[in-house]
């Protein structure tokens, strides 16, 4: 966009300049000067045309230089707040993760070698006791039938409590490896939004020194720091003058003047107008830069008791009491 507006400015301030060949290439006399002044009005017409074609072509170009910084602001925006959204997820996927360790390991009980055998068991007591219900047998067989049947019944309990922690084991064991494969997940999203945040750093870092670069290149005294690194390795926007590297408000008074006409020589250059300087205690300033500009300077001397007003020649131009 810079480079845009630099080329229109050029292209906006450029003027006609001609030179015709006033002489008949055929028999070599001089042209009559309506036929000279045809051909330059032809010629400013041709220039007018094609000045104002690369103007508008230029305009173009900026507003789609514009877009698209634009559309570059609002991709930074999204990557910062998709990387902090997958922050908060990988965030809630840890903790879920971690609970989920948790109640393994307080309901975690140990599997049997053999779940089919277990099973087989289990069929063999519950076959055994659906027997003795059935058999007809005294009082005495009765009652160690009936202690057998508690026995079982008691096995049989413990035998479904095992295998019911065998499911919850299971489920726990694929909820803790579909978290885990969430967080990986999530852990290369992050990875893949902080390289695009990374690259997006990087593309202002390198448009910030080459607008500093580029702007400075229009002052021969002056440079400025347009943007501060912070802490967190953000960038902030700024204008700070410096003078030889100095900042501005710790430079001499010389300094600070001549720095203050760098300033004024280049908007005058850029804007094409030029106004009076006024320079208050030019005696504490020995030289000042060259300028364009008229330089009206006020200069205290014990000497004169009055106000003396003098050209640039050292030439008196009048002279006016204390009072006036």
């Amino acid at each position: 966009m810079i480079d845009l507006r630099r080329e229109w400015e050029e292209v906006n301030s450029s003027e006609f300049e001609a030179e015709v060949d006033n002489t008949c290439p055929v028999c070599h006399q001089k042209l009559p000067e309506e036929d000279i002044a045809n051909k330059l009005r032809e010629m400013e017409k041709n220039f007018n045309l094609e000045k104002a074609e690369k103007l508008e072509h230029i305009n173009v170009e900026g507003k789609k230089a514009s877009y698209a910084k634009h559309e570059n602001e609002m991709l930074i925006k999204q990557y910062n707040e998709e990387m902090l959204s997958a922050e908060e997820q990988a965030f809630d996927l840890t903790a879920d993760t971690d609970e989920a360790n948790h109640l393994l390991k307080e309901m975690k009980m140990e599997e049997p070698d053999d779940i089919t055998g277990l099973k087989k068991l289990l069929k063999t007591r519950q076959d055994a006791l659906e027997e003795l219900k059935e058999d007809k047998i005294d009082e005495e067989k009765k009652f160690k039938a009936e202690l057998d049947a508690k026995l079982l019944r008691v096995e049989i309990e413990e035998l479904d409590s095992r295998l019911a922690y065998r499911d919850v084991n299971k489920k726990a064991d694929e909820r803790i490896a579909e978290l885990r494969q969430k967080q990986k997940e999530l852990a290369e999203q992050i990875a893949s939004i902080e390289k695009q945040e990374f690259l997006s750093d990087e593309f202002v870092k390198t448009k910030v020194a080459l607008l500093e670069e580029r702007i400075n290149n229009k002052f021969e005294n002056v440079s400025f720091r347009l943007f501060e690194t912070q802490v967190d390795g953000s960038l902030i926007e700024v204008c700070k003058p410096l003078v030889n590297g100095i900042p501005f408000s710790d430079a001499n008074r010389a300094g600070q003047v001549n720095a203050g006409l760098d300033i004024i020589n280049t908007l005058t250059e850029f804007y094409q107008v030029s106004a009076p300087i006024w320079i208050d205690e030019r005696e504490s300033i020995t030289n000042l830069i060259p300028t364009k500009s008229q330089v009206i300077s006020l200069i205290v001397d014990a000497e004169y008791k009055e106000l003396l007003v003098v050209d640039e020649n050292d030439k008196e131009l009048t002279v006016m009491g204390a009072d006036e």
